[in-house]
């Protein structure tokens, strides 16, 4: 992956507002796409939010009008007449975003990933994941310790996973966050992604000079 700058991405950058008793928010960021996971993830909140009301669905990417690979408006206007699902769009500001309306980053995608943006800085933001165990969105997903895997594709695993982590007590759910504070600081920080693309650039260098 790219690495996550942990300064600027910092769970004690930003005070989050004072949130609704009992109300919990999972996020989908990033490229509205089909393989990203997002129908899944719609899905999967129809099926959540039926067992939990007090339960928040949010949305924030953007999509391009025409192409297959992206879910298009009329499916987004169609899933948000569930209350529960709100679409905020092509969201600027992620950092605040995370921090203002975000308990849990769910990322379903079910194609291969890099190490997603989005995951990373979630994590340097102490959020819980929820990811799929493929390639790139498992390694800053660690099941059980900051957040859970779900089978890729799977809908109703990814039900499961987010009603699991509804059933964590506050304290289990903050331990979550930390622990994914401690991943982002000790394997993704930028300064340490740096240096190994420093370090293999200059080994490259060397065998290409013992060559000549």
């Amino acid at each position: 992956g790219s690495g996550v700058d942990l300064n600027f991405f910092n769970p004690k950058s930003i005070q989050r507002p004072k949130a609704q008793k009992g109300i919990v928010e999972f996020s989908f960021l990033g490229r509205l796409m089909i393989s990203k996971g997002l129908r899944l993830f719609i899905e999967a909140a129809n099926i959540v939010s039926k067992k939990h009301e007090t339960c928040v669905f949010n949305i924030a990417g953007g999509y391009i009008d025409g192409d297959p690979d992206f879910i298009q408006k009329e499916e987004l206007e169609k899933a948000t007449q569930n209350k529960a699902i709100i679409y905020y769009g092509q969201v600027e500001d992620v950092r605040t975003f995370l921090a203002e309306h975000t308990d849990c980053v769910v990322f379903p995608s079910y194609y291969r990933e890099g190490v997603p943006r989005v995951l990373l800085e979630a994590a340097s933001m102490a959020k819980p994941l929820i990811a799929s165990d493929s390639v790139g969105t498992r390694e800053p997903c660690k099941d059980g310790e900051n957040g859970f895997l779900v089978k890729p594709n799977d809908v109703d695993d990814l039900a499961k996973k987010m009603i699991a982590f509804l059933a964590l007590d506050e304290k289990e759910k903050e331990e979550m966050g930390i622990a994914s504070r401690n991943i982002a600081q000790t394997s993704f920080s930028d300064e340490i992604v740096i240096e190994k693309y420093l370090s293999k650039i200059e080994h490259i260098s060397k065998e290409n000079i013992q060559k000549d």
